[in-house]
């Protein structure tokens, strides 16, 4: 029996599938027993999918990797062809995974916190950073309390004597002056005192002086006249003014000096002293007797007398 190309390849097709009834290549039915057709039998692209029942053919029956894209029609294949799981993503290729990708969905809620980890070990210590810049200046702090005084420490060993020093003063010496009658009371001082006869020359230095009256009563007084009475040390230079005053002088009943040169009756006694000092090229003192009333008269003049001297001494200012 002849059979047509594609009814023959079918039924060869069925045949090597189900292990039946073997058939020739050219396609006439020949009865022989356990006689088989392989793929090498069979010469490509000779079987379609016409060739073959609905239905006979099955997963198990097709060898993995023998169809590829080019053996399928297109849109010949539906989701109810592929079985569950058969795919995967490596099957389909990039222009497929890119359309299939959707769009970004929304962020999702952040998930909860995880454990924290443990602490990982201590890392070795860094290379020390250079000096910063000095900083400035901080204010003056509060000065802090006085301590408490310390103890008192131990006496020092004395030290040696030094030597002698010079004498303080020199060259001491008094001038003493006669009873002298004070011819003015009253009046300017200038033109109306009475110079003591004698006087006193110093060289240059530096002098301790002291002035001393001792006045007296020369005779009684025609108008019961007490004036105050005066004694004053001048220089000839103006670098020496010393003055010393009595009280107002009492009415007395004995007059004059005795032959010792000593007052009679009541004595009035009035001192000074000062440091003078006289300039290089020295100068000349000089004794002067005067006296005032409390009137402003003359009353007293020639009444009254005075003893004077003059004690000097050189001071050593080295």
């Amino acid at each position: 029996m002849q059979l047509p190309r594609k009814a023959a390849a079918s039924i060869l097709a069925a045949t090597v599938i189900a292990g039946g009834i073997a058939f020739g290549v050219s396609g006439t039915a020949t009865a022989k027993s356990h006689s088989y057709v392989t793929g090498a039998d069979i010469k490509n692209g000779t079987i379609t999918g016409a060739d073959v029942k609905d239905e006979s053919l099955t997963g198990s029956d097709i060898k993995n990797g023998s169809i590829h894209g080019v053996d399928v029609a297109d849109a010949s294949l539906t989701g109810a062809d592929i079985k569950n799981g058969s795919l995967s993503v490596s099957d389909f290729s990039s222009s497929t995974k890119k359309a299939l990708t959707g769009a970004t969905g929304k962020t999702g809620a952040p998930g909860k916190n995880g454990a924290n980890g443990k602490n990982g070990a201590n890392g070795k210590d860094g290379i020390d950073g250079k000096n910063g810049a000095d900083g400035k200046d901080g204010k003056d702090g509060i000065d802090g309390k006085n301590g408490a005084d310390g103890k008192d420490g131990k006496d020092g060993i004395d030290g040696k004597n030094g030597a002698d020093g010079k004498d303080a003063f020199v060259n001491a010496k008094t001038y003493n002056f006669a009873g002298t009658t004070i011819d003015s009371i009253g009046g300017k001082w200038a033109d109306r005192n009475t110079t003591v006869d004698g006087s006193i020359p110093l060289t240059e230095g530096t002098y301790l002086v002291t002035l001393n009256a001792d006045f007296y009563g020369v005779k009684a007084s025609a108008t019961d006249a007490t004036p105050d009475l005066q004694v004053a040390l001048r220089s000839a230079g103006g670098n020496v003014a010393l003055t010393a005053f009595t009280a107002p002088f009492p009415l007395g009943k004995a007059f004059g000096l005795a032959s010792d040169g000593t007052p009679r009756g009541l004595e009035q006694t009035t001192s000074t002293f000062g440091l003078v000092s006289i300039p290089a090229g020295g100068d000349t003192l000089q004794v002067h007797l005067f006296g005032y009333n409390a009137d402003q008269s003359s009353n007293g003049s020639g009444e009254f007398g005075a003893i004077t001297s003059v004690s000097v001494v050189k001071v050593n200012t080295n």
